[in-house]
């Protein structure tokens, strides 16, 4: 029984060498812990001016609606055709 072990152990050995060098080039492919954390600031980061400017859109889209359209556009009109136009 003991013989048997003993001739394992070169396969085994062979085989934790192949791993070993198939292992190599995932080290460039998994992040470290610091980069991972860097890369999560990111999108983090990313995901809150998102939503920032979603909510932005959202609160404009909302004034448009209650405000109709062609008020808000005319009550900025320097063309003097809104309701606040100049009186001449």
């Amino acid at each position: 029984m003991e013989r048997s072990e003993e001739a394992k152990i070169p396969e085994f050995r062979s085989l934790i060498a192949a791993i070993r060098e198939e292992a190599g080039p995932l080290k460039d492919v998994i992040l470290s812990k610091a980069e991972e954390d860097e890369e999560n600031k990111i999108l983090s980061d990313f995901d809150n001016a998102v939503q920032i400017q979603v909510f932005g859109t959202l609160e404009h889209l909302k004034a448009y609606q209650l405000n109709g359209w062609r008020e808000l556009v005319d009550g900025e009109d320097d063309g003097g055709n809104g309701p606040n136009a100049a009186k001449a």
